[in-house]
């Protein structure tokens, strides 16, 4: 028996529910999969770092947005959240610019780029 996107189908004394939508399989496979335990900050610096110009050092927020949804198997709602909060609590270890594909306003402007100050991990074990 089809129910929109799932079949029921009989399985030995009892039934069994078949997904036949891929969306809906992974969205399932979200829900039953626990989600790894990340430091924000350490998660944020980590995609700053690895998507940044090697020249600038500067990494566009849309891609780093888009790294914190792919590690955390998060909704882009949730990622720009968690990134809003990191760089709230940890203002001084951030520097922004303007420009890049997406921007976010933090405070009275709206930035694109965001760069890790260069001894951002230091700063806070001191």
């Amino acid at each position: 028996m089809n129910i929109g996107k799932a079949r029921v189908v009989r399985s030995g004394q009892g039934r069994s529910v078949m997904l036949m939508d891929r969306e809906m399989m992974n969205r399932v496979n979200d829900l039953l999969t626990p989600r790894e335990d990340v430091d924000p900050l350490t998660l944020v610096t980590e995609g700053i770092r690895k998507l940044a110009n090697p020249l600038s050092g500067y990494a566009d927020i849309g891609d780093v947005i888009k790294y914190i949804e792919g590690r955390l198997n998060a909704p882009t709602k949730e990622a720009e959240e968690l990134l809003i909060k990191v760089i709230k609590f940890h203002r001084g270890r951030f520097v922004f610019a303007h420009g890049g594909s997406r921007r976010l306003k933090i405070g009275s402007s709206y930035y694109g780029l965001i760069k890790v100050v260069s001894d951002a991990e230091t700063l806070g074990t001191q």
